[in-house]
């Protein structure tokens, strides 16, 4: 179970609503950080989509750890 973090919760239960609503506005591709039920932050990165499924308007959403990215990344910078 992943907690997204404090500092990253408007952001994304803004995203969240804006994809409920249909809105134009939200993204389909962003990053975030979560808390893992031992208290870890990671990073993740999620993409969303609208499709269709079964005959019925569905979103698809893939979360991926991107942690050891961000960290590479860190470290180049």
């Amino acid at each position: 179970m992943i907690t997204v973090h404090p500092d990253d919760r408007e952001f994304v239960f803004d995203q969240v609503k804006k994809k409920q609503a249909g809105s134009e506005e939200n993204l389909e591709n962003y990053q975030f950080r979560g808390i893992t039920k031992l208290g870890k932050i990671i990073w993740l990165e999620n993409f969303t989509k609208n499709i269709i499924y079964e005959g019925k308007s569905a979103n698809f959403v893939a979360f991926f750890d991107i942690t050891e990215r961000k960290h590479a990344q860190e470290e180049v910078s």
